[in-house]
C-alpha cells in the first residue's frame, strides 16, 4: 500500500500529464474553436487550484515568483484596471472585459510557467504545426474557390478577398501563420532529423504562401522585418549559409508580391484615393478621445462605446497600442511597453550569450506579433490574445534558465 508522499506524488504527477494534455488540445485547436479555447483555459485552471491545494505549488521555494517578467505582468493587469474608475454606467462590462478576457490571458501566462517545463514546449508545437497545415489547406481552398460551407471571404470586394481558414478576419489569419513561420523556422534548425527537417520546411512553403495570400500588409511588413533579423542574427554567429537563406526568402517573397497583380493591387490600396482613409480616420479620433482623459484612459473594453457618430459600432483602432492607450490611458500603455521592453532586452541577451535556435524562433515568432499589432488589434481576438500570452509564457520559461554558457565568440559555420 503506498504511503502519503508517494500517493501526493503520483498523483502530482498525473496533474502535470493531463495540465500538459490540455495544453497540447488547447493548441490543436486555437485557430478553429473559441469554445474549446474556453473549455481547455478551464480544465486547465482547475489542475492548477488541485496542484496548489495539493502543496504542489509553493511560493517560498519557487523561482517564478521572483521573476521581474511576471512581476510586470501583474503590474500591467493592475494598471488597466483602473481605468475601471471612469468607466461609469458601463462598469460591469468593463469590468468583464478587464477580468475575464484579459485576466483569462494574464492567468494562462503564469499556468504555462507553473504547470509546464522547457522540454514540454517542443512536444506543443506538434499539434500547432498539424492544425497549421490544416487551416493552410482550408486558407488555399477559399482562395480557390471563394467559398467555403456559406461563407464568403472576409469582404466581397476583389482587392480585400484575402484567405481566413478560420479566422474572422483575414489579418487574425495572417498574424496567427507568421508566429508560426517563425516557430517552424526555429524548429527546423533545432532538430538534427532529416525527415522532419523535410517535413517542416515543406510547411514552411506552404505557411507562406498562405501569408501572400491572405493579402495582410502588416504580416507581410512583420515577415520580411524579422526574416532580415534572422539573417542578421546568423550572420553576427557566422552561420554565414543559414544568413544567406533568410536573406533569399526575402526576395522571392517581394518578387511573388510583384509577380501576382492581385498581391501588387493589394500592397499599393494605401496610395488609391480613398485607400486607408478609415483608418486613418479612426486613429485620429481615437488621439482625440484618449487627450479626454489621458492618464488612466476612459475604460477598458469600452474603445466602441466612446466612439462618436457615424463611427459607433464594431470598429476597432486598427493598432493595438494605440487602444490600449485610449482605453487604459498612458499608465496602462507604460506598463505594457515596460513588460514587453523587459523581455525583448532579455530576449536580445540570451540570444547573444546562450544561442537556441527554437528559442530565436519563438522569440522572433513573439516580436512578429508585436510587429503586426502596429496595424490591427489582434490582442483583441480571444485566438489570437491567447497565442500571445502563450507565446509570451514559452519565452518567459527559456528565460528562466541559468545561462549555460558564453558564445560570444564566433561560432564554427553552417
Amino acid at each position: 500500500m503506498l504511503d502519503k508522499k508517494t500517493a501526493k506524488e503520483k498523483l502530482l504527477s498525473v496533474i502535470d500529464k493531463a495540465a500538459f494534455f490540455f495544453f497540447a488540445v488547447l493548441m490543436l485547436f486555437l485557430p478553429v474553436s473559441n469554445a474549446v479555447i474556453e473549455s481547455c483555459f478551464g480544465f486547465i485552471f482547475l489542475l492548477f487550484i488541485l496542484k496548489l491545494s495539493l502543496g504542489g505549488i509553493t511560493i517560498k521555494d519557487n523561482k517564478f515568483f521572483k521573476s521581474k517578467i511576471n512581476l510586470l505582468v501583474l503590474i500591467f493587469f493592475l494598471s488597466i484596471g483602473l481605468s475601471l474608475l471612469v468607466s461609469g454606467p458601463l462598469l460591469m462590462k468593463s469590468f468583464k472585459a478587464w477580468f475575464f478576457k484579459w485576466g483569462e490571458g494574464v492567468l494562462l501566462f503564469y499556468f504555462a510557467q507553473i504547470l509546464l517545463r522547457k522540454r514540454d514546449i517542443a512536444f506543443l508545437l506538434i499539434p500547432l504545426f498539424a492544425s497549421t497545415f490544416l487551416q493552410c489547406i482550408w486558407g488555399l481552398y477559399q482562395l480557390q474557390f471563394n467559398i467555403i460551407k456559406g461563407l464568403s471571404l472576409s469582404y466581397p470586394a476583389t482587392l480585400l478577398n484575402g484567405v481566413r481558414a478560420g479566422f474572422n478576419h483575414y489579418n487574425d489569419f495572417a498574424s496567427f501563420l507568421t508566429v508560426v513561420f517563425f516557430i517552424l523556422l526555429g524548429a527546423l534548425l533545432k532538430t538534427k532529423k532529416t525527415s522532419l527537417k523535410i517535413i517542416l520546411g515543406l510547411l514552411g512553403i506552404l505557411v507562406t504562401a498562405t501569408i501572400l495570400f491572405t493579402r495582410s500588409r502588416g504580416a507581410w511588413l512583420a515577415f520580411l522585418l524579422i526574416n532580415l533579423l534572422f539573417g542578421f542574427i546568423f550572420y553576427r554567429k557566422k552561420k554565414i549559409n543559414l544568413a544567406y537563406s533568410m536573406y533569399i526568402i526575402i526576395p522571392f517573397f517581394i518578387i511573388a508580391i510583384f509577380w501576382l497583380s492581385p498581391l501588387t493591387e493589394r500592397l499599393f490600396y494605401s496610395f488609391k484615393i480613398g485607400g486607408d482613409s478609415d483608418r486613418l480616420k479612426v486613429w485620429r479620433i481615437s488621439l482625440s478621445i484618449f487627450k479626454g482623459s489621458p492618464l488612466i484612459g476612459t475604460g477598458i473594453g469600452l474603445f466602441m462605446d466612446r466612439l462618436p457618430p457615424p463611427l459607433v459600432g464594431p470598429t476597432y483602432a486598427h493598432n493595438c497600442y494605440l487602444q490600449i492607450l485610449v482605453e487604459t490611458g498612458i499608465i496602462g500603455l507604460f506598463s505594457f511597453l515596460v513588460f514587453l521592453g523587459t523581455i525583448i532586452k532579455e530576449g536580445f541577451v540570451r540570444i547573444i550569450r546562450d544561442f537556441d535556435e527554437l528559442f530565436l524562433g519563438l522569440f522572433s515568432a513573439f516580436l512578429a506579433f508585436l510587429i503586426h499589432s502596429f496595424f490591427d488589434t489582434q490582442l483583441y481576438s480571444l485566438k489570437l490574445s491567447i497565442l500571445f500570452w502563450l507565446l509570451a509564457s514559452f519565452v518567459a520559461i527559456y528565460l528562466s534558465e541559468p545561462l549555460k554558457r558564453n558564445t560570444l565568440s564566433p561560432s564554427s559555420p553552417s
